[in-house]
């Protein structure tokens, strides 16, 4: 086995670590400035993620889950940002009331367009996923090698699914930037949960779930 299959196996290992224990109690203990999942092991966090690669089948069970998504939903999310330092760390509320359009223009793309109001009306923004299949992969926000995924969990019944983005950046005045995002989407009839959990170069930064209902 390679040094980078290797690297693959444990950032895979770390995740169904993270879910195994999701299922086993009602909320995880993120610690904020944990580690990003990139990192562990001494791995690069600067390197780009490796998509995930998928057969007929699979393709089918995205599809699935595509059209399950579309629609309007509404609710609300609860979540925190990272502040302060390692040594003192804050929790700032992140909670929001939440309208969402789902639509699809084809099987292989999906849109989903979310109006958020914090809970004092003191703030408004729109937020946009763009999901595409594009081939044999999965792509997230763009359609090229810097939208591909790496996916962890697709059940068969296409009605949930768990993948890690990694979006890395250089702006001239900033140096190199990396944002690895985790996302876990999972639907049935009338109601859906996404949950976000962001990191940076320098650890956890955010999370936040979602919990809608069809309308």
């Amino acid at each position: 086995m390679s040094g980078h299959e290797s690297h693959e196996k444990r950032i895979a290992a770390f995740w169904v670590g993270v879910f195994l224990l999701a299922a086993s109690t009602e909320t995880v203990a993120q610690q904020c400035f944990e580690q990003a999942p990139s990192a562990l092991g001494g791995g690069d966090p600067y390197e780009a993620i490796t998509p995930t690669r998928f057969g007929t089948e699979e393709r089918r069970q995205i599809e699935q889950l595509f059209k399950r998504l579309e629609g309007h939903w509404s609710g609300s999310s609860k979540g925190y940002f990272c502040r302060g330092t390692r040594d003192a760390i804050r929790k700032e509320a992140n909670d929001y009331r939440i309208e969402m359009n789902a639509t699809s223009d084809s099987p292989n793309e999906l849109v989903l367009t979310s109006n958020l109001t914090s809970m004092d009306n003191s703030t408004i923004r729109t937020e946009t996923l763009h999901l595409y299949l594009s081939d044999n992969t999965l792509r997230a926000d763009r359609d090229d090698k810097a939208g591909d995924v790496a996916i962890l969990q697709l059940p068969r019944d296409g009605r949930s699914i768990e993948f890690v983005q990694k979006v890395i950046t250089n702006p001239a005045s900033a140096g190199v930037q990396v944002r690895e995002t985790l996302h876990q989407i999972q639907v049935s009839a009338n109601n859906l949960t996404m949950k976000f959990t962001v990191y940076f170069i320098g650890g956890l930064a955010s999370e936040s779930t979602w919990k809608l209902t069809r309308k």
